[in-house]
């Protein structure tokens, strides 16, 4: 680590015949113990030990405990996904991005969120007019029943869960209405919960590359209806901050804080690259 707090990501060899549980959550915590004493001493001794730690974290976080599209794993020695463990991981990937300043922490933290995001989040589904389908599933994601609707113009139903289903995506769970108490999936346009959910804070701020083409952003009111809406072309690659990121109205959109859409939601699109 460099005197202004940057990793230097040094590889360090793994010591022949460790063993034990290897707990994700507890070496992050650990993790913060060695930088408060690097912070107070400056001893470098312990950013050495920092660097190797977090390197750890770099190379492990994305393979040995990712379970792609669910939970990740508690530990090594553990190697089960326990959903309680998982918003404890993200939220430690972010405080470990704040602290190094390495953005690779905080695209592991976006990772984990994709791969199964946080259940407890209520609000309002926008259903377009149409046909939707309500599903009642078993624990392995095999459909037990299912019900239509159709619709002959946008309604709106409560739901008090957004959640993964194994191997099936993001679903909503419906409590009133014609479909409560079924999981309807979440498709941008057709069925989206409004607002602003499963939010993440960058500190500091994130960069976000644009490659050449076009791209709209919007503002949003209280209610969360699109008020305003910027559309601008770029002739060549460019770059702006963003300070946060959420599914807004069911479309994954980084939050703007400079630049021509300084303000704005910029849904995610081909050619928008989060710096890693």
């Amino acid at each position: 680590m460099d005197e202004a707090g940057h990793l230097w990501f040094e590889e360090y060899p793994v010591t022949p015949g460790v063993t034990g549980e290897r707990v994700l959550n507890g070496h992050i915590f650990a993790l913060y113990g060695v930088y408060d004493y690097w912070r107070h001493t400056s001893d470098q001794r312990a950013a050495a030990l920092f660097d190797g730690a977090a390197t750890t974290l770099r190379r492990h976080v994305p393979t040995t405990f990712r379970a792609p599209q669910w939970a990740s794993r508690y530990s090594i020695g553990c190697p089960s996904s326990y959903a309680s463990y998982h918003p404890v991981h993200i939220g430690q990937l972010l405080k470990t991005y704040e602290m190094t300043r390495a953005p690779v922490f905080a695209a592991m933290a976006d990772l984990y969120r994709e791969d199964y995001p946080a259940t407890a989040v209520s609000g309002t589904v926008i259903f377009s007019g149409g046909t939707h389908v309500g599903y009642r599933f078993s624990s392995a994601g095999a459909v037990l029943e299912q019900k239509p609707l159709t619709l002959s113009r946008q309604s709106q139903a409560n739901t008090d869960q957004r959640i993964r289903i194994s191997g099936r995506g993001i679903h909503y769970r419906i409590t009133n209405g014609a479909l409560a108490g079924f999981l309807i999936p979440e498709t941008p346009g057709e069925r989206y919960l409004l607002g602003a959910v499963v939010r993440h804070t960058y500190t500091p701020q994130r960069t976000l590359s644009f490659g050449p083409g076009t791209y709209t952003a919007h503002m949003y009111g209280p209610g969360w209806q699109v008020t305003e809406s910027k559309t601008f072309t770029f002739p060549r690659s460019s770059a702006a901050p963003f300070g946060a990121t959420a599914w807004v109205n069911g479309t994954m959109s980084y939050q703007i804080t400079a630049g021509v859409y300084a303000g704005y939601w910029l849904p995610a699109a081909d050619g928008l690259t989060p710096a890693t």
